[in-house]
C-alpha cells in the first residue's frame, strides 16, 4: 500500500513539474499579452521588470528656404536677387558601431534634394541631389556636409545670355554645408516636429568649362521633420514603435504593449540614433581595432579650360600615394601621403605654348598631404590639405585642399572623385581610382 502511495505520489510531483515548466515557458513568450498598465511580469513567482530602450532610426524632413544669391565677383552683380526653394532631405542611422560602443551614433548620413529659384531670368533655376554626412551637435542638433551634382537652366552664352559669367555648363557640382536646429517639441503623434537652419548651397563645374565663378546661396529656412523610432525588449528581435502615440492598432502583440510603455515614459525625446543591425551587437574584439596602416596607390584624371575667350582645354594626371591609419569602429582614418601632378595648364599662354621645348619640370607639381579619410559602409568623404614641395611657378599657391567621396567598389578597389582647390578657387575636379595593397 505504502508503494502505491509512493507512486502515486511521484506521479503527481512529475506532472506538476512540467505543468510548471510549459507555464513557464509560456509567461516567458506571453510579453504580448501584458496590459498597458504593467511595468513589470511574473514568472515563476520572480517579478521581473523588463529592458526596453528605444532609438532613433531614420528621419524624413522638408523645408521652405529663403536666401541670397551673392556676388562674390564684380562682373555678376547683375545676378544679385533674392533666392527662394524647397529641400527634401532623408537621414538615417549608420550601420556601423561607433568609437565608444556606446548607443549613441555621433554621426548619422542621408541624402538631400534642392529646388532653388534663382530670382532673375539671368540666373534661372537650380536643382540639386547628393548625398549628405551629418555629424551630430549635441544631442538633437547637427552639421550638414553634402556633396552631389546639379543642373542649372540658364549659363552664359555671348549672344542669349551674357550677363551670367558665373556659370558656363548647365551640369555642375553642388555642395551643401549647413547647421541644423531641433527647434521645438513633437507637435503629433504621427512624429512631426519643427526645425530651423541655416547653411549654404554651392554649384559650380570646377573649371570643366569656362565661365566658372560659381554661384552661392546662403539661405534661412524652417521645417518640419517625421522620425521613425526602433524599439527592442530585453534580447528580442528589435521592432518599430510610435512611442508617441499611447496605444496602436496597426501592430498588435507585443508592439502594443511596447507602444504604450514608450508613451508613459515619454522616451521618444531622449532617444539616441541607432541603426537596426547595431541593436544588441557587441562591439568588436581589441584585436580587430588595432589595425596595422593601409597603403593605397591611385591614379585620376581631370579636366580645365582657363580663357573664357580662347577655350582650350587641358587633360591633367595625377598619381597619388596615402598611407592610412584605420580604425575598425566608427571614426575618420588619418592619413598621409604624396601626390604628383602633371598639370599641362601650366603651359598655357594667350596665343599658343609658352615654348618650344617642353620638359618635365615644365608641368609638374609635386606635393605632400595630410588629411582623413570617413568610411560609411561602401561610401567615403575625403578631406586632405597639401603642401608644394615643388612646382614650375608661383601661378597658384603653395598649399591646396582637396574634398571628395569614395566608393569601395571592391575589397581592395575604391573610386575616387575629388576637387582640388586652392582656398576659394577651384582648381579642376579629379576623377579615377585607388587600389589597397
Amino acid at each position: 500500500m505504502n508503494g502505491r502511495r509512493l507512486v502515486l505520489l511521484a506521479s503527481v510531483v512529475l506532472l506538476f513539474s512540467r505543468l510548471a515548466a510549459q507555464d513557464s515557458t509560456q509567461n516567458l513568450s506571453k510579453l504580448d499579452t501584458l496590459s498597458e498598465g504593467d511595468a513589470q511580469f511574473i514568472v515563476d513567482g520572480c517579478r521581473i521588470t523588463p529592458r526596453i530602450k528605444l532609438y532613433k532610426t531614420s528621419e524624413w524632413s522638408a523645408q521652405l528656404m529663403g536666401g541670397y544669391l551673392i556676388p562674390h565677383h564684380s562682373d555678376m552683380m547683375a545676378m544679385y536677387r533674392h533666392a527662394t526653394g524647397i529641400n527634401v532631405k532623408y537621414r538615417s542611422a549608420i550601420n556601423q558601431p561607433n568609437g565608444q560602443g556606446a548607443n549613441i551614433d555621433k554621426i548619422t548620413y542621408g541624402y538631400t534634394f534642392n529646388l532653388l529659384n534663382l530670382g532673375s531670368e539671368v540666373a534661372g533655376y537650380a536643382i540639386g541631389a547628393g548625398g549628405v554626412v551629418m555629424p551630430q551637435s549635441g544631442r538633437y542638433n547637427y552639421w550638414i556636409l553634402g556633396m552631389g551634382i546639379g543642373y542649372l537652366t540658364k549659363r552664359y552664352d555671348e549672344f542669349t545670355n551674357p550677363r551670367n559669367p558665373a556659370i558656363g555648363s548647365h551640369l555642375n557640382g553642388m555642395m551643401h554645408l549647413g547647421y541644423h536646429l531641433d527647434a521645438g517639441r513633437y507637435l503629433n503623434e504621427q512624429g512631426w516636429k519643427m526645425y530651423a537652419e541655416a547653411g549654404l548651397v554651392h554649384f559650380s563645374n570646377a573649371n570643366w568649362r569656362q565661365p566658372n565663378f560659381g554661384v552661392n546661396i546662403p539661405y534661412l529656412s524652417i521645417g518640419a521633420k517625421r522620425t521613425l523610432f526602433l524599439a527592442g525588449i530585453n534580447n528580442q528581435p528589435p521592432q518599430y514603435v510610435n512611442p508617441l502615440r499611447c496605444k496602436s492598432q496597426e501592430i498588435p502583440r507585443n508592439s502594443k504593449w511596447l507602444q504604450g510603455y514608450s508613451h508613459r515614459h515619454s522616451l521618444a525625446k531622449s532617444a539616441s540614433w541607432k541603426h537596426i543591425k547595431q541593436i544588441g551587437a557587441s562591439s568588436p574584439p581589441l584585436k580587430l581595432r588595432l589595425q596595422s596602416p593601409q597603403h593605397l596607390f591611385g591614379f585620376r584624371l581631370g579636366r580645365r579650360q582657363i580663357e573664357l575667350d580662347q577655350r582650350r582645354t587641358f587633360v591633367n594626371a595625377v598619381l597619388e600615394y596615402n598611407c592610412e591609419f584605420p580604425r575598425a569602429l566608427l571614426g575618420p582614418r588619418f592619413r598621409v601621403g604624396a601626390n604628383v601632378f602633371f598639370d599641362n595648364s601650366y603651359m598655357y599662354s594667350k596665343f599658343g605654348l609658352k615654348s618650344d621645348a617642353i620638359s618635365l619640370n615644365d608641368f609638374t607639381e609635386v606635393a605632400i598631404t595630410a588629411g582623413s579619410r570617413w568610411e560609411y559602409g561602401k561610401w567615403g568623404f575625403i578631406a586632405d590639405a597639401g603642401l608644394y614641395l615643388f612646382r614650375p611657378d608661383d601661378t597658384k599657391r603653395r598649399y591646396y585642399e582637396g574634398i571628395g567621396v569614395s566608393y569601395k567598389a571592391t575589397q581592395r578597389i575604391y573610386l575616387i572623385a575629388r576637387l582640388k582647390a586652392h582656398l576659394s578657387s577651384a582648381d579642376y575636379m579629379e576623377w579615377g581610382v585607388s587600389y589597397r595593397l
